[in-house]
């Protein structure tokens, strides 16, 4: 539990220090919810960056008990990097080096927190005013139906920034996903979210 309450005492407990990457929401989620995971498999203290605990807490409500904020001194300590940034599991940040250790990592893959997802789930949970505003946009969306029983499915497509990568999903792919599901309910409707709406459409 984050009980120091100044950098040399934070340091002195060799603490893993989770050093804000560059990204939104979704990247600032994996890595808390994997520094959380790493921290507590190596029985260390977690220390988060200013920055990262500001960007969640714009939207969920205050996470406690499971980190200190500060930033990570500038002496030298042991300093991790993924060799692949992006959904790539490593093993060896489950056990980390004796001594201070930063990590700058994105941390985007479910196997940091396979253990605990009920636990990061709960952590992540949307403030009661965001969920009842999406229910009442939904109950609009079905009065305008007019069909009992419709399933919603949410589909997200990020266009923006990664337009023109090869690693896009194609509209193909999207189909099918749409079409597993219209096999598997009666009455599915999707609603698609994106920042390239005219291609969705």
């Amino acid at each position: 539990k984050p009980i120091y309450h100044n950098t040399a005492k934070i340091h002195s407990a060799k603490p893993i220090y989770l050093n804000r990457n560059m990204g939104r929401l979704g990247n600032a989620m994996f890595e808390l919810a994997g520094g959380i995971t790493i921290a507590r498999a190596n029985k260390r203290p977690l220390v988060v960056d200013g920055r990262l605990d500001r960007m969640l807490r714009r939207v969920f409500p205050p996470i406690k008990n499971y980190y200190t904020i500060g930033a990570a001194p500038a002496r030298a300590m042991v300093i991790l990097q993924q060799q692949v940034p992006f959904a790539y599991e490593e093993k060896r940040l489950i056990s980390l080096p004796d001594g201070p250790v930063k990590l700058q990592c994105y941390l985007q893959s479910w196997y940091y927190f396979k253990n605990i997802t009920k636990e990061i789930r709960d952590i992540f949970t949307l403030p009661p005013v965001v969920t009842e505003q999406t229910r009442a946009y939904l109950r609009k969306l079905e009065q305008g139906i007019n069909k009992q029983n419709v399933t919603f499915v949410g589909v997200h497509v990020r266009r923006g920034d990664y337009s023109g990568q090869s690693h896009l999903p194609k509209a193909s792919y999207i189909m099918n996903a749409m079409n597993y599901f219209k096999s598997q309910y009666d009455n599915v409707h999707f609603v698609v979210c994106s920042d390239g709406l005219d291609w969705c459409k």
